[in-house]
């Protein structure tokens, strides 16, 4: 696959993780309550996590997750720095937003939890790219 195409997938992927985790995280409670009612395919993986539950919010977890490997995978050469603040930028307004949402609430430690799975997805990515080009050249 030719470079400029593996970037523009990359980009598609970045977009369709970052909405996906807007979505996730900006629904109101009434239309989650609305969904787990009538899509039951819905309701299954949602009463997984809340068996699971504790204190870490395993939906935060899995969204930032994915998001921080494709941020890794559409910005290589980012440093982590970067990608750290990138992270929590988008962790903090998610959960400002929450603010105005019906039935959502903002929390700092999913703040936390969201920069922390996001730089732990990034580094996977890194890790694996690295381990993976090793001895290999590039035509």
């Amino acid at each position: 696959m030719a470079g400029s195409a593996r970037q523009a997938l990359r980009s598609v992927l970045l977009l369709v993780i970052t909405v996906q985790v807007l979505v996730a995280l900006l629904l109101p409670n009434t239309t989650i309550a609305w969904m787990r009612e009538h899509w039951h395919w819905f309701n299954l993986p949602m009463s997984w996590v809340e068996r699971i539950g504790g204190p870490l919010n395993l939906i935060h977890v899995a969204l930032f997750l994915l998001l921080g490997a494709a941020l890794a995978l559409r910005f290589p050469h980012w440093p982590a720095r970067r990608a750290g603040i990138a992270l929590l930028a988008f962790g903090t307004l998610t959960e400002l937003a929450q603010l105005f949402v019906p039935g959502r609430h903002a929390r700092l430690s999913d703040v936390g939890v969201d920069l922390l799975a996001g730089l732990l997805g990034w580094l996977c990515i890194r890790k694996t790219r690295k381990k993976g080009t090793e001895g290999i050249k590039v035509r």
